[in-house]
C-alpha cells in the first residue's frame, strides 16, 4: 500500500509539473530530468528512457551529467547494475563534486558487492 501512495504522489507531481510549467520551462533540463524521475517512480521505464535521451540531446557543456545520473537510476530500476555503474562512474568522473552521483555510485557498488 505504501508504494501506491508514493506512486500517487509522483502522478500528482507529474500532472502538476505539466499543467503549471510553460512549454519553454518543460524544455529545460531540470524539468525534463524531474519529469523523467517521476515517470521512473511510476514504473514508466520507456517514458523515463525517452526523457533521459532528450536530456542528453539538450546537453550544452561537457560537464553536464544529469542524463548520466538519470540513466544510472533507470538501469538500477531494471536491475542492470553493471550498466548503471558504467553511467554513474562517467558522471562522477566528469563532476566529482556531484554528491547525488557519488551517493548513487555508492549504492550501486554496495549492491554489486553483495
Amino acid at each position: 500500500a505504501m508504494s501506491a501512495i508514493a506512486n500517487h504522489g509522483a502522478k500528482v507531481a507529474l500532472d502538476s509539473l505539466r499543467s503549471l510549467a510553460t512549454a519553454e520551462q518543460l524544455d529545460l533540463g531540470f524539468y525534463i530530468g524531474y519529469a523523467a524521475k517521476l515517470e521512473l517512480e511510476l514504473g514508466h521505464l520507456d517514458k523515463a528512457i525517452a526523457l533521459s535521451d532528450l536530456l542528453k540531446d539538450k546537453m550544452t557543456t561537457p560537464s553536464f551529467t544529469s542524463y548520466l545520473v538519470l540513466k544510472a537510476e533507470i538501469y538500477m530500476a531494471q536491475d542492470s547494475l553493471m550498466k548503471a555503474r558504467e553511467n554513474i562512474d562517467k558522471a562522477v568522473k566528469l563532476d566529482p563534486n556531484n554528491l547525488i552521483a557519488s551517493g548513487i555510485q555508492s549504492q550501486i557498488n554496495d549492491k554489486l558487492a553483495n
